[in-house]
């Protein structure tokens, strides 16, 4: 949840740095006050950190990846969501 991180902390995680060294990151929403009122804000907020900070590191479909399946195998629920 970027725009929650960013509203509240100033910056969020480093995903960078993660999705390199093979960690999974997803993309969710976090709570109305600091942050989207849905995914597709989210994720559009993320594409704008991506193009100005993470220099463009993730592809468009790993950021949509990043918002579907990568949260559900998280979570092993892949057979059910994502």
């Amino acid at each position: 949840s970027p725009r929650s991180n960013v509203s509240l902390y100033g910056d969020t995680a480093t995903v960078g740095t993660y999705f390199r060294l093979g960690m999974p990151v997803a993309l969710g929403t976090d709570w109305l006050r600091s942050g989207s009122m849905n995914l597709l804000r989210e994720l559009r907020c993320a594409q704008s950190l991506n193009e100005t900070v993470y220099g463009r590191a993730f592809s468009d479909d790993r950021l949509w990846r990043m918002a579907t399946s990568s949260g559900a195998d998280a979570t092993q629920t892949a057979d059910k969501l994502g």
